[in-house]
């Protein structure tokens, strides 16, 4: 027969030590979050403020002050220490990806010419905004003004909320929120382990902490 004190002892040991490792592991997890957020930032009085360092002020998550960020940038939160504001991709405030270009320090919609030259837009491609020819240049070139119309979908260009009556298609062409490319079938939603969807709290591929390398582990996947 087993001894009874001696299991009672060794179960005693092994909650213990489950316990101690609950300990360590909830230690550790706070120390790492107070040394991500540098000294200087300070907790804002508002719920949705952010701190922003260069200005030494709180902002509200989402707001594009003047002087501030550039074009189609917003104060949002820096991804090691969730009370501190920089200016990122607005992509909270679109469903159109955009890209960040650092020779420029703006971000762009992808399918549009940003930073690209004449007869190119710009895409995803390995987390980085990249010129590639512009498909539907010729279309854009009949109606000036209406580049934000149009896309490219499977190699072709297609004016934006086209049905397309296609295979696998549910309803017209469109640009779904956190999905980087437009798709006529809402995609699902997916981490960024795989292709898909990214969740709000990550980094998107292409957004100012992404090019920048403050999003670990690294994009390695592309969306072509």
């Amino acid at each position: 027969m087993p001894n009874t004190k001696v299991i009672i002892a060794a179960a005693s040991l092994l909650v213990l030590a489950a316990l101690l490792i609950v300990i360590i592991v909830v230690t550790h997890k706070a120390s790492g979050n107070a040394q991500n957020c540098p000294a200087e930032v300070q907790k804002c009085p508002g719920k949705d403020e952010l701190f922003h360092l260069p200005e030494r002020k709180c902002f509200l998550k989402g707001e594009t002050p003047e002087g501030v960020c550039t074009r189609n940038m917003a104060i949002l939160p820096v991804v090691s220490c969730r009370k501190q504001g920089q200016c990122e991709c607005n992509y909270e405030g679109n469903n159109r990806w955009l890209v960040y270009h650092n020779e420029t320090n703006e971000c762009h919609f992808v399918y549009t010419q940003g930073f690209c030259q004449p007869g190119e837009w710009i895409e995803l491609s390995k987390g980085l905004g990249v010129c590639k020819p512009n498909l539907c240049a010729s279309e854009i070139a009949k109606e000036p003004g209406s580049e934000l119309d149009w896309v490219a979908y499977n190699g072709k260009c297609y004016r934006l909320f086209t049905d397309l009556n296609l295979p696998g298609c549910k309803g017209p062409i469109q640009f779904f929120k956190n999905f980087p490319k437009a798709a006529c079938t809402e995609p699902r939603n997916i981490r960024t382990s795989g292709v898909g969807a990214i969740p709000p709290a990550e980094c998107p591929p292409g957004s100012f902490q992404a090019v920048n390398g403050h999003c670990q582990p690294p994009i390695e996947f592309d969306f072509d």
